[in-house]
């Protein structure tokens, strides 16, 4: 009498690849799917390559856009230096920071979203990893960075529209979409208190939240959603009270 045979074991089946633009835009509509897939075949090219472009065309409407002698003039009173240069050099100050403002500007266009990727994956590594023990490898870690940063460059992408329908020279070159609190505090506010109010961004929040997520996705048993949202919620007041507390002392 012959054994009927046992059926093969089947084996899960893998999860769907996600496409690098369905990555794009799942990491900012469905992000537990999308960090889930990022975290398992990590790649950052594209939304690296994306925010670059971003960021520069970003850079180079504002060049063209802003008052930059006057942005550095408001810059200067406002944190009081202008007291402090001689009258007959204020003009060559004010000319040598128009000039480095828009050095900067074009400089950060080109490299400014890999260096923030680079230094948001240190800091997530330290945090998560270090501190959370989610032993996340450093290629994943850096792939769920490059995507977090996402609510960022879509903040400079509303600020380009910003830029071309408000009159040249009106455009609040430091803050150019009102999406934080200190675009609502008066001109005179100390410095201090615009540090602090920049910090309560909406998009950066979003960054946060979408970190904390992309980590608990990597190592859900490590790193389930409250212990990284928690992370993740200290490293926003960290940097918040660092930046509030450097332009206390400096201005």
């Amino acid at each position: 009498m012959r054994t009927p045979e046992m059926p093969a074991a089947r084996m899960p089946a893998e999860p769907a690849r996600i496409g690098a633009l369905g990555r794009i835009i799942g990491a900012l509509v469905s992000p537990r799917a999308a960090f889930a897939d990022i975290a398992r075949r990590p790649g950052w090219v594209f939304p690296i390559v994306l925010l670059t472009a971003v960021c520069l065309v970003f850079n180079i409407v504002l060049a063209t856009r802003v008052d930059w002698r006057q942005t550095a003039r408001d810059l200067l009173e406002r944190t009081r230096q202008i007291e402090r240069i001689p009258l007959d050099q204020v003009d060559q100050q004010l000319q040598a920071m128009e000039m480095g403002f828009k050095i900067q500007g074009y400089a950060r266009g080109v490299l400014g979203s890999i260096t923030l990727a680079l230094l948001v994956s240190v800091v997530s590594l330290l945090v998560f990893n270090v501190i959370g023990g989610g032993g996340v490898p450093f290629k994943s870690v850096f792939a769920i960075s490059s995507y977090a940063i996402l609510p960022l460059g879509l903040r400079e992408l509303l600020a380009i529209f910003v830029a071309y329908l408000k009159e040249w020279g009106t455009v609040d070159a430091l803050n150019p979409v009102a999406s934080n609190v200190a675009a609502f505090l008066p001109s005179d506010a100390p410095m201090w208190q615009f540090s602090l109010g920049a910090s309560v961004d909406l998009f950066a929040l979003w960054m946060y939240l979408l970190l904390a997520i992309g980590f608990s996705a990597a190592n859900p048993k490590k790193l389930p959603l409250g212990k990284a949202l928690g992370l993740s919620f200290a490293m926003f007041l960290f940097f918040t009270a660092l930046g509030t507390g450097i332009a206390f002392l400096t201005g």
